[in-house]
């Protein structure tokens, strides 16, 4: 005789089977769609959400050109204008806390940093709406949401410093790679931080045989180094970017004709 225990999984098996064979999304037969109501599937709050006040902040990576349209998420900022971001949801109204500004718009917003002195700076973002109690019976419809970014001098972003790590086209011979920045436009000379008299911008073996070129910068942030070769033969044209929570770098560039990946850790 079967157990209840034994029962109660055929059911639960006999009604898997019953979902998935009456709901194939592979099969162009069947209807299988959570926000069709004749669908087998039918789930009125898919795809929904709950008020939420989470927001992310970025930094344009340029102040012109291309590269002042992408915008690079990190709580770390160098200057430049800076994007704040929340979820787009229907019906809500976005009440914006930055600084000393209050400002009511949407789920996203700019702003200039201009002259702001280094430091913390907090921001908060409040949001009403109409609450769905039907999928979210806890929701009265009210989020709040703090974050704060930290905004430092350009020399101290932390793309600028070395790197030990290795090419991909020779993956078993360690080398070190550099991102500099000099006092002098010709050659690499110590620049203290902070400093106003950056005269030049060098990668050092970046073609991997110790060269130190100097480099055309299109655009950076705290993480992140953007630079082109405006049609010169000995300057390299890519971008690295740096994982601050692991010192981790990616290179990725073309010099002339030769690309060239590099994979390291800040020393």
């Amino acid at each position: 005789m079967l157990s209840l225990k034994d029962i109660q999984t055929a059911f639960l098996a006999v009604g898997l089977a019953l979902v998935f064979s009456s709901c194939d999304p592979d099969d162009d037969n069947t209807c299988c769609d959570p926000t069709n109501p004749e669908c087998t599937n039918y789930d009125p709050c898919y795809g929904k959400i709950e008020t939420t006040a989470f927001f992310t902040i970025s930094q344009a990576l340029s102040n012109f050109g291309e590269n002042a349209s992408v915008f690079i998420e990190d709580d770390v900022v160098t200057g430049g204008t800076l994007k704040f971001s929340a979820i787009p949801q229907e019906g809500a109204t976005y009440t914006w806390i930055l600084g000393i500004d209050t400002t009511i718009g949407g789920s996203e917003i700019t702003t200039t940093l201009g002259n702001l002195p280094n430091g913390s700076y907090p921001n908060t973002l409040i949001v009403t709406k109409t609450p769905d109690t039907l999928c979210f019976p806890l929701d009265d419809g009210h989020a709040t949401h703090a974050r704060s970014f930290n905004k430092i001098l350009g020399c101290e972003a932390a793309i600028w410093g070395r790197y030990r790590g290795v090419f991909s086209s020779q993956p078993n011979d360690s080398t070190e790679i550099e991102f500099a920045l000099s006092s002098n436009h010709l050659e690499i000379q110590p620049l203290p931080c902070p400093s106003s008299n950056i005269q030049g911008i060098f990668f050092v073996n970046a073609n991997m045989i110790g060269d130190t070129l100097m480099m055309n910068i299109d655009g950076s942030a705290n993480s992140i180094l953007s630079f082109a070769a405006y049609g010169s033969i000995d300057k390299p044209e890519g971008k690295a970017t740096i994982d601050s929570s692991s010192n981790l770098v990616l290179a990725e560039y073309t010099i002339w004709d030769t690309s060239y990946t590099f994979t390291g850790r800040k020393l």
